[in-house]
């Protein structure tokens, strides 16, 4: 079932099955069911022994996700005199779109997450009266951008101390909010939003993120790799996604999107999308040849530092003979040998020069 194409045929099939047969007249009762599969919504009510099936084209939508979808179906609830709507999930994005949307829903909105046995109920109204209309407003921005199911997190920057600076920075706050406005999103935008990463790393008067990484290493070249914020390349690409993420977000009560991902930090190749993660080296060639690493198995994957950067081990590394990432010592004696030979035919052209003078 991880499958997406397997999820909607098993939909397609249980619309299809519960709409003829009769026997699940019993099942049905007095519910009317909302059966959301592909791109079509089907409605099924059961009367008189029989089930009745229609399609509900304004709950037909092209949005992929189902967290945005719940939102959809339950705007759709509200408007048709639903006072009270309960959303069963243990998904933080919809927990997140559920305060976004509770002012534009008129019902109030109940989040049931957990197990049967141990189910805890949240009250979103509630959620958002505490948090204020400006926070719940930024809520989807913020999420995106610290790290949801397609936009990665930064390392060792978790959402709460990202929600204090929110809270506590109006003009932060302002900035991050823009984010998922529009498509893509303009050199200023991006810009703006490198304030809020140096004030996630405790530098709120950095305006550039390379100027902070170079700042972060001069005070401590202990540091890792994964301690620096990113580069300003790899970032506008992350940024990109978060705000796509955010667009689709910001959306979800419309039915439908004609907005691809790519070009939005991912790109198609070979028919697969992958996300895109750079224009720029990680480091000057200096560098990158200076890298070894300190492992001691077969350097087959990019805990390895040098598969990491697309990098043969050397005799540098610290890695055994049984590595499958070294340059093979016979290739490392042909090209001995093809420099002796290189050294032999220079020698003997000299002789020849000195035998004719």
């Amino acid at each position: 079932m991880a499958k997406g194409s397997n999820k909607t045929g098993l939909l397609n099939f249980l619309a299809r099955e519960w709409s003829q047969n009769a026997v699940y007249v019993e099942k049905i009762k007095e519910r009317t069911l909302f059966i959301t599969h592909g791109d079509n919504c089907t409605k099924l009510s059961a009367s008189d022994g029989t089930i009745t099936a229609c399609t509900v084209l304004e709950l037909c939508s092209n949005q992929e996700e189902a967290d945005t979808r719940m939102l959809l179906h339950a705007n759709h609830a509200s408007q048709n005199g639903h006072q009270h709507i309960a959303i069963r999930s243990s998904d933080t994005d919809v927990e997140v779109l559920a305060c976004y949307y509770q002012t534009v829903i008129a019902a109030d909105i109940t989040l049931i997450s957990g197990t049967k046995s141990r189910s805890r109920i949240l009250s979103i109204r509630q959620v958002c009266e505490k948090l204020g209309r400006e926070i719940c407003e930024v809520l989807p921005s913020l999420h995106a951008i610290t790290g949801c199911d397609s936009v990665s997190a930064f390392a060792t920057k978790g959402k709460k101390k990202a929600l204090d600076i929110v809270q506590l920075n109006p003009a932060l706050r302002q900035i991050v909010s823009s984010l998922g406005e529009r498509l893509p999103p303009n050199e200023e935008d991006l810009k703006k939003m490198e304030r809020f990463v140096c004030a996630l790393y405790n530098d709120p008067r950095c305006n550039g993120v390379n100027e902070l990484r170079y700042k972060l290493f001069c005070k401590s070249k202990n540091l890792q790799s994964h301690q620096l914020p990113q580069t300003k390349g790899a970032l506008t690409y992350r940024l990109k996604r978060a705000n796509y993420q955010a667009f689709l977000w910001k959306h979800a009560l419309e039915t439908q999107t004609d907005q691809a991902p790519d070009s939005h930090g991912w790109q198609m190749k070979e028919g697969q999308l992958e996300i895109y993660w750079t224009n720029q080296a990680p480091a000057p060639d200096a560098v990158m040849e200076l890298v070894c690493c300190g492992r001691k198995g077969l350097c087959q994957t990019r805990r390895c530092s040098c598969v990491g950067n697309g990098l043969p081990c050397t005799e540098a590394c610290t890695c055994q003979d049984n590595c499958v990432n070294c340059v093979s010592k016979e290739d490392s004696e042909e090209d001995d040998d093809s420099d002796d030979n290189t050294d032999v035919d220079d020698n003997d052209d000299d002789t020849e020069d000195k035998n004719d003078s």
